[in-house]
């Protein structure tokens, strides 16, 4: 009854920084429409939210975008895990459909996250200001923000992922319910995003035989309870043709070293900048100097560096081997990692003078576009799919049918609309007689997108179309994720998007 009001008082700073947290999370939400990636979560979540059961389709349009590989022959979702889908299905049910709630839970994941890296840092380093800078460099780091305000399993992957790691340490450290947190957030990070596991637990393993030898037994209960209830899934998700369809990719050499060079340039540019790196030796430097190196060199302090950098270790070696492509997506889960480390240096750094340690916090969150980012959020967005989903909910009749080369997840959402084309691999030919034809400008994945550009490019010169302009930017997306992508203002410059019209039918 205590605990409570004990971890108010202790640590009563981490109430007004989760509080920022969460206006930066959830602020305007829905400044722009969903793009293609968002809107197949939301798509799926409608129908878990309809059928109780993920599904790739719901009588009337396809949400796939790897040529039918995501799902069964009854459309149930094999291409990732459903947790993200159930908890927005819940929010969709309790506040109905829109941008807002769409991204709603994920931008509250986002702020948890926070949260919860605050006190995984004080859990490692015993040190509220470490805790607090920690805290605060992610709260204020764009691309992470960017992250979480989407409509995808990001921030929950990221929460999910903090919270193991605050489990494993508990359990490390003898503290109670330790094991049950561990093995409770390692169940929910599998059904989030199974990679985060697979890249965790070996970082875990190797840290627990070098540190944590007397807590062995503990830790392989709690492994083997984590395979037991996840068995099924693992059976479930490996009918997905993953392999199939990236295979060559993901065992090719040059593509292994092309995404570890991706991963470690983005993570130089947008999280951690190389000259942090200088305090730590400058401080070996001065403590051989004094010849009070021994300092340096104290096992709770290693105990915990040496997880947080197996954890990061972990994610380079892994992680360009299993993934598709190189995106700043798939190492989200390092963001709060690094913050925590950071947040350490910088502590290291005001043991020369407070101020120091100050101005190490303040570069590393100036260095990111915070500005760009509040600019962001205090301006309307116009995108392509924006001026698209306006056009057709006040020009599109009931029973049209609409043909595009690409982002028609989106469209799906928010009409009610027959839509065919993108990366589905359906049959085309629904589309013979469409009733609006969308050529984007860009072509983004020629593989995927060549046949039916073909397809309706044949169908716009068959029949009669009206060409109409809209006033708005065709971008290559309606707004990327990946802090290289994404546009923090209205596109200047671009093409406008174009809609074509049938007039002949």
């Amino acid at each position: 009854m205590v605990v409570f009001p004990h971890l108010v008082k202790y640590h009563w700073f981490i109430v007004p920084i989760g509080m920022i947290a969460v206006v930066l999370s959830i602020w305007r939400l829905d400044n722009y429409s969903l793009w293609q990636d968002e809107a197949q979560t939301a798509l799926i979540s409608r129908s878990v939210a309809q059928q109780g059961v993920p599904l790739g389709y719901d009588g009337k349009n396809n949400f796939g975008q790897e040529l039918g590989a995501e799902y069964d022959e009854q459309y149930r979702w094999r291409w990732q895990p459903w947790l993200p889908f159930y908890v927005l299905a819940g929010f969709f049910t309790i506040c109905g459909e829109s941008t807002f709630v769409a991204r709603l839970p994920f931008g509250l994941f986002g702020a948890a996250t926070v949260v919860a890296t605050y006190f995984l840092s004080f859990a490692i380093w015993r040190d509220r200001r470490a805790a607090t800078a920690a805290s605060l460099i992610l709260a204020f780091s764009v691309p992470f923000l960017i992250l979480s305000r989407q409509c995808r399993y990001y921030s929950p992957a990221a929460f999910f992922s903090v919270l193991s790691l605050l489990g494993y340490w508990h359990v490390t450290s003898g503290k109670r319910f330790g094991g049950a947190l561990f093995v409770a957030s390692i169940l929910l990070l599998f059904h989030t995003n199974f990679v985060c596991v697979y890249t965790l637990l070996p970082a875990l393993a190797v840290h627990a035989v070098l540190w944590n030898r007397d807590r062995l037994r503990v830790l392989s209960i709690c492994g083997a309870l984590v395979m037991i209830v996840c068995f099924p899934a693992v059976y479930w998700f490996s009918g997905a043709v993953y392999f199939k369809r990236y295979g060559a990719i993901m065992f090719n050499a040059e593509m292994y070293w092309r995404h570890l060079s991706y991963f470690i340039n983005q993570l130089e540019s947008h999280v951690l900048s190389i000259w942090l790196l200088e305090i730590p030796v400058i401080s070996l430097v001065v403590h051989v100097a004094r010849n009070t190196h021994h300092l340096c060199f104290n096992s709770a302090l290693w105990r915990g560096l040496s997880c947080l950098l197996l954890v990061i270790a972990a994610n380079l070696v892994i992680l360009p081997l299993v993934v598709p492509a190189a995106f700043f997506r798939y190492i989200i889960m390092l963001v709060p990692i690094i913050a925590i480390l950071v947040a350490r240096i910088a502590i290291t750094a005001a043991r020369w003078h407070w101020t120091v340690g100050v101005l190490v916090v303040t570069l590393t969150i100036g260095r990111g576009p915070l500005l760009d980012y509040v600019y962001e959020m205090t301006h309307q967005f116009r995108g392509p799919v924006d001026g698209i989903v306006a056009y057709l909910r006040d020009h599109a009749r009931t029973g049209d049918v609409v043909g595009i080369t690409y982002e028609d997840l989106p469209i799906k959402f928010y009409t009610q609309l027959r839509v065919i084309g993108g990366f589905t691999g359906e049959d085309l030919s629904p589309s013979t007689n469409a009733d609006w034809i969308i050529l984007r400008h860009h072509h983004v994945d020629p593989g995927k997108e060549a046949p039916v550009r073909a397809f309706l490019s044949q169908q716009l010169r068959s029949g009669r179309f009206e060409r109409i302009i809209l006033d708005y930017p065709d971008t290559k997306w309606q707004n990327r994720e990946d802090p290289a992508e994404h546009l923090f203002r209205t596109a200047v410059g671009e093409q406008p998007v174009i809609l074509w019209r049938r007039t002949n039918k």
